[in-house]
């Protein structure tokens, strides 16, 4: 990795600044095949990767500021890499037996006048040809460092794309892609015009918009070109010497299959191979037919294409950095698998003693290939898929026009239950069978296997029975274990059911879409058994659908279109993380969790049957069988996909071999651009050092991701997905509760760390996420655990009508922008331990106060401003020591470029003054609903515990934690609309009774940037605050603050001496950040991190790293040791680091 020394001012703060690039996360911009290994680039970094063992062998830095944009092989082991305008020769040296490579550059980096856009290698080895921008070509001897010459074309216009034809100077042929649309053919070689200019022998015209590539096949003598119109179109180009016709204005076909732009394409002998802006790899056979489409890239864009020489395997790199390897199959692959009926309905009308009119009501697969299914008749069919054949397994009437069915999880027993409330099992294998006449009074409403050995019946009234089910060579036997009761509902039966690891009992999930935890009974009671954690409503009102549990994890399935992880907390069943596939897939119906460890999701999408790779983010399989409501089996047999489903009271079944198959040489970050991050822990497991950091991106996703200190390599450890648009800012701060405990109560605190992690968004959003981090974990996974506490602003339209009643409505155009936290404990140590403070800066200009209670997982807002009244860019905040407590003073800045400075720490102490007031007034009934939930939405709501309705005793009135209580009546009464209600829309929120002051106003105001202030960030210098700010108008200041204690005990700002520099950087500054009183670092979208040194109120440039991250949004510093971390977010991350020391 590169470092660069930035001198510095010695006599104060750092002396130098050595920065080192420790990883960089970029979009893949170039890939070539090299035999088994591929060569990348991703940044200015080329990367060499061994396909066989997935592993990265090499990584070499070509070029200090361009990006890497193309690969090409010149001779024997010497290659050419360009960037930009730049480009530079290399050998690679390789060793198969070690599996190692050294990479020795030829030449410096020379850099041209013009944007590259090809380079070919020659046949004389010293020899390359370069395409420029506008329309030109140089020949060059890149070992002299020499320009041959150079040659202009006589169409003067600017170029999207470029390829070279032939390998000699005379034969040299460029197809170039232009602004205007079309695609000309020229040779640099050719005669020439009187301007000296060479004149385009074809001209190709058709397309609606900019080319973005071109090729040329000589074997099928075919041009291909992709633009701007998503269109793939082919001419047919017979020679290069002498085209049939000057100009083409109709290609030979014009393909369309992108969703968006289409930026490049490679003809292969049998196959076209394209790519574009919908992050999708698509393979055409040359009549215009797509056989493949891989869609394994997350959000927008793949950058980069190669196919190896056998052109048995794709690899493409995408935008959001990830590398992934497709095998390309010599027979076509249909998207949607072809479906053939098994005509159930031809047997029964062909075949004695068979209703002419029965009709199959359930279907289900087994993995002994054959299909089960019950009929209206109460007939249990068997159709073996390898002979073709049916089979009765059993008849009973009393089954006849009602009779649900499930399949044990071994796939050898089959339960039946009848609207007269009997139950059946049947062996499939051989003639055993039990019945189990009258097991309900009426009819049976659900069956469910926990395991092979466990079935779980639901009948009227929301009774349960667990069956316990023997299997022994002489019979099958099922007698009644325990009895269960659901809580009341509307939907009171139940859809799935599992038995729980390290014997805690069976878990069920029913048609309510909530979840039953039944523990089993430590005596012989046989009383039926109420559950002992009910999470009423976690998958909405549409049903549970499945659960399964792996390794310590347990996961359930809904119609609501999420999948829940849970883990058990104290023998209490706790939401870990809630997880979406995409958007539009709603109906998921279960999960499968192979050897491996990887995820498949089964559901409906329309009117598709889906099977999605969780690990791979891929479609596996697809089948259009008209929509979710029908019931249906799912297996793999011998990698041979199967589905069976009823249509039209017939049985169908579809078929399809060869999974779409992919390697993930890397894996992808986020799948859109990075918007904030924040570093968290530097942990240990087994030996190795891990950076954690969490990071939130547009694509709605926060990350929690380890960087290996050693090898800095980057892995995601957890997903969370709670947020349904894009995440604008996080906030960490200790967590100083922890299931009911206080944390100077809690042992082995070295070990284990826990924090709560904010992170706000649009719509409203705010969520609250507890990491409990622990070092000399024995992996990764479990090094981090992460559960959701609460969520504040997504809510559903009987809580949006709630909220309306209230006039506390929410804006979904509203986006929260910044944030800022305060524990209760930061202001007095006597506050209760397990109240935060949130300041939050939103773009409809409020600037808000909410209090997050950890005990009742609960936020309120208990004050806002629209002070500024023009949308709110960032915050930042001071706790300043005062005599008794501390004093919290936020700053705020919009699109006006003034900041504010509110001092809050009244509002800290008023609100809890409020608490206090409730408490000795002795309310007799307490809540613990937030404003915003409801009692039937889990998201709203905490989602550890659950808190009804009722008094407090003698005893609970007496405990010092009834205050917690006392707090839980004045957030009821300020969501309720009383004297003290929250009135998100006016300038304060709580009044009366609350206490808190009505015209709140801020301490100091003053504009400093002509526009917006998009970061802020403050330090101490002892007696007086630094406070620098960066803008869209290029500029940074740095205002003094001096802090004044008047006799009241308030505090005073006096604004001191003022300095900036007007053009600090080139566009407008991303982020601010001081490493300590006299250094300071920004960064920029012209994608430069600079250090300041700031001396005598004066700031003075020291140095500048250019970056390789795009569009940088922000940055963020953390000081571990004696080693200084600067993260850089974009598109991408940069993570550099410094072994300066930072004076204190």
């Amino acid at each position: 990795m590169r470092c660069q020394k930035m001198s510095s001012n010695q006599e104060t703060g750092m002396e130098t600044i050595t920065m080192t690039t420790d990883l960089l996360i970029a979009p893949i911009t170039a890939l070539l095949y090299n035999g088994p290994y591929l060569i990348t680039g991703e940044g200015p970094y080329l990367n060499i990767y061994d396909t066989k063992t997935q592993n990265k062998i090499t990584s070499q830095k070509i070029f200090t500021s361009q990006r890497i944009h193309g690969i090409r092989h010149s001779h024997e082991n010497v290659f050419v890499i360009f960037g930009q305008k730049a480009f530079r020769m290399l050998s690679i040296s390789w060793n198969s037996e070690l599996n190692t490579c050294r990479v020795q550059f030829e030449m410096d980096v020379r850099e041209l006048s013009d944007w590259i856009w090809d380079i070919q290698c020659l046949d004389n080895a010293n020899h390359i040809a370069v395409a420029l921008g506008h329309n030109s070509v140089e020949l060059w001897d890149w070992k002299q460092g020499i320009l041959i010459e150079q040659v202009h074309c006589e169409e003067k216009c600017i170029l999207y794309s470029a390829s070279f034809v032939n390998k000699s100077w005379s034969q040299l042929a460029l197809f170039a892609g232009t602004v205007f649309n079309q695609v000309l053919l020229w040779r640099p070689a050719s005669g020439r015009s009187k301007e000296g200019r060479v004149v385009p022998d074809l001209r190709c015209t058709g397309h609606e918009g900019v080319i973005f590539n071109v090729q040329y096949s000589f074997t099928h003598k075919i041009l291909c070109s992709v633009s701007d119109d998503r269109s793939i179109r082919l001419w047919p180009v017979e020679s290069l010497d002498c085209p049939s016709s000057p100009v083409l204005n109709d290609a030979k076909l014009v393909m369309y299959g992108h969703s968006a732009r289409v930026w490049a394409a490679r003809l292969l002998s049998k196959n076209i191979i394209s790519i574009g802006e919908d992050a999708t790899c698509i393979v055409w056979n040359y009549e215009g037919k797509i056989l493949h489409k891989f869609k394994g890239h997350k959000g927008r864009s793949i950058w980069s294409l190669a196919v190896n020489k056998e052109e048995t395997m794709i690899a493409t790199g995408g935008g959001d950095s990830s590398i992934r390897l497709w095998y390309l199959d010599s027979e076509s692959h249909n998207e949607l698998a072809a479906v053939e009926g098994i005509h159930l309905q031809h047997y029964v009308q062909t075949h004695n003693g068979f209703d002419k009119n029965d009709f199959a009501r359930t279907v289900m697969l087994t993995n002994n290939a054959e299909v089960i299914t019950m009929t209206n008749a109460g007939y249990l069919l068997g159709y073996q898929l390898k002979t073709k054949l049916w089979r009765i397994i059993t008849h009973d009437a009393r089954f006849r026009s009602y009779g649900i069915t499930s399949l044990s999880p071994s796939h050898h027993l089959v339960a039946l239950g009848n609207i007269h409330g009997d139950i059946k099992i049947v062996h499939l294998s051989s003639p055993k069978y039990v019945q189990l006449s009258n097991a309900f009074e009426s009819k049976v409403l659900g069956l469910c296997w926990a395991d092979d050995q466990k079935l779980v019946s639901s009948g009227p009234e929301g009774r349960l029975i667990l069956w316990n089910v023997c299997m022994t060579e002489n019979e099958l036997t099922a007698a009644k274990s325990m009895m269960f009761f659901l809580p009341e509902s509307r939907q009171r039966w139940i859809t799935t059911a599992a038995v729980l690891p390290y014997g805690r009992g069976i878990l069920c999930g029913d048609k309510r879409g909530s979840l039953h935890h039944f523990p089993y009974p430590v005596d012989s009671n046989t009383e039926p058994i109420q559950p002992v954690t009910t999470l009423r409503g976690v998958h909405g009102k549409v049903g549970v659908t499945d659960i399964c549990c792996h390794n310590n994890n347990v996961y359930s399935t809904g119609r609501d279109g999420t999948y829940k992880e849970y883990q058990f907390h104290d023998n209490f069943l706790q939401v870990m993380n809630t997880n979406k596939v995409y958007k539009g897939f709603e109906w998921i119906e279960k999960i499968l969790i192979k050897e491996n460890g990887e995820m498949q999701v089964l559901g409906f999408h329309t009117t598709h049957f889906v099977v999605w790779s969780v690990s791979q983010n891929q479609t596996l399989f697809q089948v259009d069988c008209g929509g979710g409501h029908r019931t249906w089996g799912y297996a793999e047999l011998e990698n041979i996909s199967c589905f069976a489903f009823i249509k039209a009271r017939d049985v169908f079944l579809c078929k399809q071999t060869g999974l779409q198959k992919q390697l993930i040489l890397k894996d992808s970050l986020h799948g859109r651009e990075l918007t904030c991050a924040k570093f968290l822990e530097r942990i240990n497991v087994k030996g190795i050092g891990y950076l954690l950091m969490a990071t939130g991106s547009e694509d709605t996703m926060v990350k929690i991701v380890a960087v290996d200190c050693k090898t800095s390599k980057a892995v995601v450890i957890k997903t969370l997905q709670d947020h349904i648009s894009s995440v604008r800012d996080l906030a960490i701060c200790e967590s100083h509760y922890s299931h009911g405990i206080k944390k100077h109560e809690c042992q082995n605190k070295r070990e284990e760390a826990e924090k709560l992690l904010f992170s706000v968004g649009g719509r409203c959003s705010i969520k609250c996420w507890r990491l409990v981090i622990k070092d000399n974990a024995e992996n990764l996974e479990s090094a981090c655990t992460v559960s959701l506490l609460a969520s504040y602003g997504t809510l559903d339209a009987k809580q949006r009508r709630k909220r309306m009643r209230q006039r506390q409505p929410l804006d979904p155009d509203t986006r929260y922008m910044a944030l800022q936290v305060t524990s209760a404990q930061d202001v007095d140590k006597s506050l209760p331990h397990y109240n935060q403070f949130l300041t939050i800066a939103a773009s409809d200009g409020f600037i808000r106060l909410f209090n997050f209670s950890e005990v009742h997982k609960t936020f309120i807002n208990i004050w806002s401003s629209s002070w500024h009244n023009v949308c709110l860019l960032s915050l930042t905040q001071i706790i300043h020591k005062l005599p008794e407590g501390n004093a919290v003073v936020v700053c705020s800045a919009g699109t006006d470029g003034r900041v504010a400075l509110w001092d809050i720490t009244n509002l800290i102490y008023t609100y809890h003054s409020g608490v206090d007031k409730c408490q000795r007034s002795n309310e007799d009934k307490f809540y613990s609903e937030d404003s915003c939930s409801s009692k039937d939405d889990i998201s709203c709501k905490g989602l550890e515990s659950n808190f009804n309705l009722h008094k407090l005793t003698k005893d609970e009135l007496m405990n010092p934690e009834s205050s917690e209580h006392a707090e839980r009546h004045l957030e009821k009464a300020m969501s309720a609309g009383s004297s003290s209600s929250v009135q998100i829309k006016e300038d304060v929120d709580i009044t009366g009774a609350s206490g808190i002051e009505e015209n709140h106003k801020p301490l100091f105001t003053k504009r400093i940037h002509q526009s917006g202030i998009n970061t802020m960030d403050i330090v101490n210098t002892g007696s007086d605050y630094l406070l620098a700010s960066g803008g869209d108008d290029n500029a940074i200041h740095v205002t003094i603050l001096k802090v004044r204690i008047q006799e009241n005990g308030h505090i005073k700002f006096d604004v001191g001496d003022s300095f900036s520099i007007p053009s600090a950087h080139a566009t407008l500054i991303s982020g601010v950040k001081f490493l300590d009183k006299h250094n300071l670092l920004s960064s920029s979208i012209d994608q430069r991190l600079n250090s300041w040194k700031i001396n005598h109120n004066k700031m003075k440039l020291i140095g500048s790293e250019f970056t390789h991250v795009a569009d940088t949004s922000g940055l963020n510093v953390t000081i571990i040791g004696e080693k200084v971390y600067i993260l850089l977010h974009g598109q991408g991350f940069q993570l550099l680091s410094t072994s300066s020391k930072v004076d204190e």
